[in-house]
């Protein structure tokens, strides 16, 4: 009895679970069926979650807005008839105001004495003269070149001259002014010019600014002139009897006597 329980137990411990390993190509493809498995999974839940979301409300057209009718009635024969037409009195064209001509201001003239005293030399001063002797003398505009012959003229003549508004004038206190300096290199070379000089001259009656206005072709005699015009004293220019400052014209003429 006891030789047959032995081998019964012998026969139950040979049929124990032996280990069992899958081959690496099936563990491959239930690798995949699962990953296939899970995506797929996925996917549902995102379906699922984007139907159970609330619809969005729709848009409502946008309403026109109500149109308005406006109706005109004719008028009436009657009414017609009442209103009369206003008539407009058509108005008379103004009169053009005439544009006055300002009278063109006349160009001022001194008037001179047409007879100047000339000076009297004494033959004993011109026989003390030389044969030559270079003189440069200022002189008035070419009109009234004739009035300057070393002379003063009167008073009368000048008080004569009624004007509210009279120019600067270079020729007045012409003998209290110095001559210009006549160079010895123009006297030796024989130069002789006009020199036209424009003088700003102010209240006082000095000389506030100084141009050359021509020159006379030597630049020893435009120096010369207007060096010696700069020292001048003038007769200011008058508006309303009281001095004003003006701009004058100096002519100057250095010029060899024989």
């Amino acid at each position: 009895m006891t030789l047959l329980f032995v081998e019964a137990a012998q026969r139950k411990q040979s049929r124990l679970p032996v280990s069992f390993v899958l081959p690496i190509n099936w563990q491959r493809v239930i690798a995949a069926v699962l990953v296939a498995i899970l995506v797929c999974t996925l996917h549902c839940l995102l379906f699922f979650w984007y139907g159970s979301r609330p619809a969005p409300e729709p848009f409502s057209e946008a309403q026109p807005l109500p149109m308005m009718d406006i109706a005109l009635e004719a008028p009436t024969a009657g009414a017609m008839a009442e209103v009369k037409p206003v008539e407009t009195k058509p108005t008379p064209p103004k009169p053009k105001a005439k544009t006055q001509k300002k009278p063109k201001p006349k160009p001022f003239k001194e008037k001179l004495k047409s007879e100047i005293k000339k000076p009297v030399t004494k033959p004993e001063e011109q026989a003390a003269e030389p044969e030559s002797q270079a003189n440069a003398s200022p002189i008035l505009d070419p009109s009234n070149r004739k009035a300057v012959a070393g002379t003063k003229v009167n008073s009368t003549s000048q008080k004569s001259q009624v004007s509210s508004n009279t120019p600067a004038r270079a020729f007045a206190g012409y003998l209290n002014n110095p001559k210009p300096h006549y160079p010895g290199i123009a006297r030796n070379r024989h130069w002789e010019g006009l020199v036209y000089l424009r003088v700003y001259v102010t209240a006082d009656g000095r000389c506030g600014n100084l141009n050359l206005q021509r020159s006379s072709g030597h630049d020893v005699l435009d120096e010369s002139a207007i060096e010696a015009v700069r020292k001048w004293k003038f007769v200011p220019g008058k508006q309303g009897g009281s001095p004003v400052a003006s701009w004058v014209t100096v002519p100057i003429e250095f010029y060899l006597r024989d």
